[in-house]
């Protein structure tokens, strides 16, 4: 299915997309205990950190959901292909040699058979002709997973570094994302937070305050510098995972809003969430998805490329009034059916409505009815990977428990688990698991799972309102699954679905025709958008070109301009008043009027990026687009 994972920009995270599972390493090594007490301290991973948690955060949406959906579809029609595979020849079987791909399906057929019984007979001469149909759907929802991962990838890319580089919130915002609780939560320390009580700052603007402080120290650090350095010369297509044409994207979508309604510039958290729900939460886009399969995966690919298409040309008619109505809708103010997407409540409630009717025909599709066990194993894995996915594996790590309770890493003691917490008491060798809940009732929790293989040990519920704790904690152990579990039944859940298709030649044909379209018609629409700002269409396909392979550093002429132009950006993410940036150039023994004064040549040269925008006053502010 090519669902692949989505790496953070530094390469130092991971997240899943089908089971969302993150991970975020520590740099000094796996050590649980800054996560294990009610305010942590966190790490120096915190640009990891947003990264994944924006992962995690776009991919519990509609759009993932019904993805998930399609994949547990392809996975039964598959379980039930299976089962009506003709038996292997005797010879063939004992032949030397490695088996072909139609004798691993028949041996594979023969092994469920003997496991789940053999529905052949009640179809009597129907069988091929149903195994047929089964493959050509199971084809398509291959083919339908594939295209909206290639379309969203480089989208989901561009907003975990947006989040990364450029997001921020101010006290003035009514509305935030998850993101600035979770890293003042994740990674203040009480001690921040004690020293914001003394000073007499009250919430939202304490949190707001700490976030703030964190990012301004993780975004001028020489790391973020050379990572994003690093990101801008990337390669500008998808071959190169989408990161820079994404993250071009998603800042032009920014400038778009900004330059109606200026302080959105300065609130740039409200424009993250708002991006993120227009596209991740499009629920027509997952009724699409969800759409009955059909013998003909080239028109489904056409749909999905045309409806997403079709999407990312409406953002361009969305105004800061439809953005206001999204922050009233979050902030409680107004209504919260498709406030400001573009969408009559009318349409949203067809599109819901159309995709509760096709998640249940799942489950009375033909393939359900010719094999029980399919569906329920299709069923059971879409139950378990759907419990968790609002949660962030922040870190796992080995640790032993004694026969008190007490958990041990590296012969150091980072927890007792109350009695209360135990699910499957037992001694010896578990994995700790840190979940971060980032939406829902979950949001801001922290909770400490121990687990041994498929038994979970206890669940510690570290950071959560006290109402909601047992809750919680009933939650995740009724549904808990750790996170090698987690990402072993995402590989299962699209495994054999992936082995049909390889195993038939014009399927494969058929999927490497739609594979080769979709790839330019993806660049070119990603190119259409992070290139909006050139100064005109020879310059876009101009730059194009220029930037396929080594990113911006054709067009900025150096290395060394490139690192600047990426330290220009992150320092006017936090402070864009010209004197402060000039006093951070000139911290690093740097130049920041000559630097503009290069980028400006650039501009007039190849037309992007966009010039520096100098707005006067008392005080001149500086807005770089990179």
């Amino acid at each position: 299915m090519a669902v692949v994972p989505h790496c953070s920009g530094d390469g130092s995270g991971v997240t899943d997309w089908i089971s969302n599972v993150s991970r975020t390493p520590p740099a000094s090594g796996a050590d649980p205990r800054p996560w294990l007490t009610p305010i942590a301290s966190g790490n120096d991973r915190l640009l990891t950190f947003l990264h994944e948690a924006t992962h995690n955060w776009c991919f519990n949406s509609a759009v993932v959901h019904a993805q998930m959906y399609v994949a547990g579809r392809a996975e039964l029609n598959a379980m039930a292909y299976l089962v009506l595979q003709d038996d292997p020849d005797p010879v063939r079987r004992a032949a030397p040699g490695k088996a072909s791909p139609t004798l691993m399906l028949q041996l594979l057929g023969q092994a469920a058979r003997a496991t789940v019984g053999d529905p052949r007979p009640r179809l009597g001469r129907t069988v091929r002709a149903v195994r047929d149909q089964l493959g050509l759907h199971i084809h398509d929802d291959v083919l339908r997973l594939e295209v909206v991962n290639e379309l969203f990838r480089p989208l989901a890319e561009g907003l975990a570094l947006f989040a990364e580089y450029d997001a921020v919130s101010r006290f003035a915002s009514r509305a935030w994302s998850p993101l600035p609780l979770a890293v003042a939560w994740n990674f203040g320390g009480r001690e921040r937070f004690a020293a914001q009580a003394e000073r007499g700052f009250i919430e939202p603007f304490s949190t707001t305050m700490i976030a703030s402080q964190l990012l301004y120290d993780a975004r001028l650090s020489e790391r973020a510098v050379t990572t994003k350095a690093a990101l801008l010369r990337a390669p500008f297509r998808g071959t190169g995972g989408g990161y820079l044409p994404g993250y071009l994207a998603v800042k032009s979508m920014w400038r778009n809003l900004f330059r109606q309604e200026a302080r959105l510039y300065g609130e740039s958290d409200i424009v993250l969430t708002y991006v993120r729900n227009f596209f991740f939460e499009d629920l027509e886009l997952a009724a699409e998805l969800l759409a009955p399969p059909t013998d003909n995966c080239v028109v489904s690919a056409n749909r999905l490329l045309g409806r997403f298409s079709a999407r990312m040309a409406e953002f361009f008619d969305a105004t800061p009034a439809d953005l206001t109505a999204f922050e009233d809708a979050l902030d409680g103010a107004g209504p919260a059916e498709s406030a400001g997407m573009l969408r009559t409540p009318g349409r949203h409630r067809e599109a819901r409505r159309l995709i509760q009717e096709r998640i249940d025909d799942f489950q009375s599709s033909p393939a359900a009815r010719i094999s029980d066990f399919a569906l329920h194993h299709a069923v059971d894995s879409l139950n378990s990977l759907m419990a968790l996915r609002q949660f962030v594996t922040i870190m796992s790590a080995d640790v032993e428990v004694d026969e008190r309770g007490t958990v041990t890493w590296q012969g150091h003691e980072v927890l007792t688990v109350d009695p209360d917490d135990l699910v499957h008491p037992g001694v010896g060798a578990h994995t700790l698991d840190i979940l971060l809940g980032m939406s829902g009732q979950q949001t801001l929790s922290r909770v400490a799972a121990i687990s041994r293989g498929d038994d979970l040990h206890s669940v510690t519920v570290v950071l959560g309102l006290p109402d909601q704790k047992k809750a919680l904690r009933d939650s995740l152990s009724a549904s808990f699954a750790a996170r090698e579990q987690r990402e072993s039944m995402a590989r299962n859940l699209r495994f054999t679905a992936d082995a049909i298709v390889a195993g038939d030649r014009g399927l494969r044909m058929n999927r490497d025709h739609v594979r080769g379209h979709l790839r330019l018609v993806v660049d070119r629409l990603y190119q259409d958008i992070a290139l909006r700002y050139s100064s005109g269409p020879d310059a876009m396909d101009r730059c194009g070109e220029l930037m396929a392979d080594d990113g911006l550093r054709p067009l900025l002429g150096s290395a060394e301009t490139l690192r600047q132009a990426a330290l220009l950006g992150l320092a006017a993410s936090l402070n864009s008043y010209r004197d402060e940036l000039e006093n951070q150039f000139r911290r690093r023994g740097l130049d920041l009027p000559a630097l503009l004064t290069t980028l400006n040549r650039r501009w007039e040269q190849h037309g992007f990026p966009p010039r520096v925008h100098e707005s006067p006053g008392k005080r001149e502010v500086l807005v770089p687009f990179l």
